[in-house]
């Protein structure tokens, strides 16, 4: 079968890592928002959540990634979280030992690496893809028309994306230098620029 790459449209630069929807004020849908359902879960606290609020404000982030760069939730408990408000599937990292490498006739290598995403299973006309960011519309739309196939989305910690890359693809791909995964044993921590909200925080509620 013939692939058809994606478009070279540029990812956005904070690769989340999933780049989770922004929090907003008032809820656009039912869906909950991804800080109040982290609130509810006891996960974070509702002082982290404003600091991580101001944060986002000022730093033009999305809750998600100014949560991580806050240190305030480990990736895991983020992206757990981000596929129960999308109602999406969690992929474990035992669980990419599973995957068809043939599946790889499905996306190119190239495409899976720009976009940091990898097939990981086909039921008839659905394919399954492990998206680091599963709010990317777009890009599942152009796999939709690459593949002729529905697009069934989950996520999971990069980590495991790295790993799944790496089975699908072949050995070629040996870590996430490779595709600009920020693992979270090599996260970068700005103090100066995390204690920022708790400042701004401090101010407000002074």
């Amino acid at each position: 079968m013939a692939l058809n790459p994606l478009p070279t449209t540029q990812k956005s630069p904070s690769p989340l890592t999933a780049q989770e929807p922004m929090e907003k004020t008032t809820a656009s849908s039912s869906r909950p928002l991804l800080g109040q359902l982290l609130l509810q879960a006891g996960v974070i606290d509702a002082l982290q959540l404003c600091k991580a609020l101001v944060y986002q404000k000022t730093h033009s982030v999305r809750i998600g990634r100014a949560l991580l760069e806050l240190r305030f939730i480990a990736e895991k408990d983020l992206k757990v979280s981000l596929a129960r408000q999308l109602g999406i599937e969690f992929v474990a990292l035992d669980e990419v030992d599973l995957i068809d490498p043939q599946l790889s006739t499905w996306i190119t290598q190239e495409s899976a690496i720009r976009h940091t995403l990898c097939p990981i299973s086909k039921v008839g006309s659905t394919l399954t893809v492990l998206m680091d960011d599963p709010t990317e519309v777009s890009i599942i739309a152009d796999l939709e028309g690459s593949t002729k196939l529905k697009i069934k989305v989950a996520t999971a910690t990069e980590v495991t994306i790295a790993h799944a890359l790496r089975r699908v693809y072949g050995k070629d791909i040996s870590g996430p230098e490779h595709y600009g995964l920020v693992i979270d044993e090599n996260f970068t921590y700005d103090a100066q620029r995390a204690q920022a909200p708790a400042q701004s925080a401090q101010k407000a509620s002074a």
